[in-house]
C-alpha cells in the first residue's frame, strides 16, 4: 500500500517539523497551534504548556486565552484538527475504492488509518487523551462523530444514525473489532515493533484478520 495514499491533502492538517520566526498577530491561532504541535512532538502531552506555546509563538503568555482559554482549549483545538484529518482520509479511502468489494474497501479503509496514524503522530495521540481535552466542545464532538461515522459506515454498510443530545456513539462488536486492529497495528508500527518488513506484516494482518 502506497504510504502516500489517503492522506489528508491539506497542509495544515499535518505534522510539520518544528519552526521559528515571528508571527503576524492576523495568524495568532495557527501560530499557537503549530508552536503546541512542536512541543507535542518533542515532549508529549505531559510536557506541554500554554506559557512554551506562547513563547514559541513569540506572544505575550496571555496572548493565548483570547482563542482558546486556556491549555486544555488549545489542546481540544488541536485534537479536532486530527479528527477533522483523520475523517477526510477515511471519506477519501471509502470513495477511492467505491463499488469495489467489501474485502478491498476495508482493507484500504484500514490502511488509510494506520497511514494518518504513523504520518501524523503528534495529533493523532493527542485524539484519545480525553481526559486532556474538553469533550464538551462543539467543533471537537463534530469532528470525532464524523471519523467515527466513517468507520461505522464502512463496517456495517449503513449511514450512521444522528447525533444524540450527548453525540452517544454505536458500538459493535464488528466496529470494536476494526477499530483494534487499525489503531493496534498503527501503534506497534509506528514503535517499530514490526521491523523492516513492516509493510508486507501489516498487509499480511489486514488480509488475515479484516472482517
Amino acid at each position: 500500500m502506497d504510504r502516500d495514499a489517503y492522506m489528508p491533502k491539506k497542509p495544515q492538517d499535518k505534522d510539520q517539523p518544528p519552526r521559528s520566526g515571528t508571527y503576524h498577530h492576523g495568524s495568532l491561532r495557527e501560530a499557537l497551534i503549530e508552536a503546541s504541535e512542536d512541543i507535542l512532538r518533542e515532549r508529549g502531552a505531559d510536557g506541554f504548556s500554554l506559557r512554551e506555546a506562547a513563547r514559541r509563538a513569540n506572544v505575550s503568555p496571555a496572548a493565548p486565552a483570547h482563542h482558546f482559554g486556556d491549555a486544555r482549549g488549545l489542546l481540544t483545538a488541536i485534537a479536532t484538527l486530527g479528527y477533522q484529518g483523520l475523517a477526510d482520509t477515511l471519506r477519501r479511502a471509502e470513495a477511492d475504492t467505491e463499488g469495489q468489494p467489501y474485502a478491498v474497501r476495508i482493507k484500504a479503509h484500514n490502511w488509510a488509518y494506520i497511514n494518518y496514524a504513523r504520518d501524523y503522530p503528534a495529533r493523532f495521540d493527542l485524539m484519545w487523551m480525553r481526559h486532556r481535552l474538553n469533550r464538551e466542545d462543539p467543533d471537537y464532538l463534530r469532528a470525532s462523530f464524523s471519523a467515527y461515522a466513517s468507520a461505522y459506515e464502512i463496517v456495517t454498510g449503513q449511514l450512521m444514525p444522528p447525533p444524540t443530545g450527548n453525540f452517544a456513539l454505536p458500538m459493535t462488536p464488528n466496529i470494536a473489532a476494526y477499530w483494534s486492529l487499525a489503531h493496534g497495528l498503527a501503534l506497534l508500527a509506528r514503535e517499530g515493533f514490526f521491523g523492516p518488513n513492516t509493510e508486507a506484516i501489516i498487509e499480511n494482518a489486514l488480509e488475515k484478520l479484516s472482517l
